[in-house]
C-alpha cells in the first residue's frame, strides 16, 4: 500500500536525473509513490534554457548539450520514460509520469505539490543577482510549494 506521493521535477538534465534518483530512494524508504513531472513548451527547450540564463536570444544559436529538445507531449513522455529506464530496481517503487504543456515549470510543480509528501527538484547550480532576478525553478518552488522541498545541488568538481 502506497503511503504518500513524492513529486519530482524532471527536464532531461543531469541535475534532474540526480533528483529522480534521490526521490526514488526516498520513496523506497517511505513506501511512497514517485510522480515525475515534466513541463514542456512549444519553444525549443534549449532556447528556453538560454532565456533562463538571462542571455540575449542572439547569443544561443545551438541547443544546450544538457537539455534535450522536446516538441510535443509524446516526445516528453519518451524522454521521461528514458530517464526512468536508466534506473534499476524500480519494481518496488510505484511510478507515475505527468507531462504538462506550460511556460512556467515552477507554477506546475507548485500545483503538483498540493497533497504531496515532498517535492524534489534538481538545481542547475547557477547563482548570483541574475538568478534571483529571473527566479529559478528551485527558488520559486522553495518559496511557494505546499509541502517540504528537497533541492538536489550539483556536485562540485574539485
Amino acid at each position: 500500500m502506497v503511503m504518500g506521493r513524492i513529486v519530482v521535477g524532471v527536464d532531461g538534465s543531469p541535475e534532474s536525473m540526480a533528483a529522480l534518483r534521490w526521490a526514488i530512494e526516498e520513496a523506497r524508504y517511505r513506501g511512497a509513490q514517485v510522480e515525475t513531472v515534466f513541463v514542456f513548451q512549444n519553444t525549443p527547450s534549449w532556447r528556453l534554457y538560454g532565456y533562463q540564463q538571462g542571455r540575449p536570444a542572439e547569443s544561443f544559436d545551438e541547443p544546450h548539450e544538457h537539455v534535450p529538445e522536446v516538441e510535443d507531449r509524446d516526445d516528453a513522455h519518451r524522454l521521461v520514460g528514458g530517464m526512468v529506464d536508466k534506473l534499476t530496481h524500480l519494481e518496488d517503487v510505484e511510478m507515475e509520469s505527468v507531462v504538462v504543456e506550460d511556460r512556467h515549470p515552477a507554477h506546475v510543480l507548485v500545483e503538483r505539490s498540493e497533497g504531496a509528501e515532498m517535492l524534489v527538484v534538481g538545481s542547475h547550480g547557477r547563482s548570483g543577482a541574475s538568478e534571483m532576478l529571473l527566479g529559478s525553478v528551485s527558488h520559486q518552488c522553495a518559496t511557494h510549494a505546499s509541502c517540504p522541498i528537497v533541492i538536489i545541488r550539483p556536485r562540485r568538481s574539485s
